[in-house]
């Protein structure tokens, strides 16, 4: 399968995984997929901010940047989970699915 690579904005409550609320967009613009899962998920945020992947605590960079790593790399993960500690609004994600 071909990957695709695009932004989407989201909105969410605090603790509530952000992964259905992306698939959900996906699918209102007619992507569907049995298993969604995502490859690559990157973000700007304040450094030291907190996120969750896969349940796993991982920090914002001191450069505010962050990025997961993508197939290839011997760290790659397949992203189920995303979570932030505090609410989000209208945030900007990079995604690879």
């Amino acid at each position: 399968m071909i990957p695709n690579y695009r932004t989407i904005t989201i909105s969410a409550p605090a603790e509530i995984n952000i992964v259905p609320l992306i698939y959900k967009k996906l699918q209102e613009e007619g992507y569907s997929t049995p298993r969604f899962v995502l490859d690559f998920i990157g973000f700007e945020g304040e450094p030291g901010d907190i996120v969750y992947i896969n349940k796993n605590l991982v920090k914002v960079p001191s450069t505010g940047n962050f990025f997961t790593p993508y197939s290839g790399s011997s760290d790659f993960i397949s992203i189920n989970s995303v979570t932030f500690p505090d609410a989000i609004s209208e945030k900007d994600f990079w995604i690879i699915y």
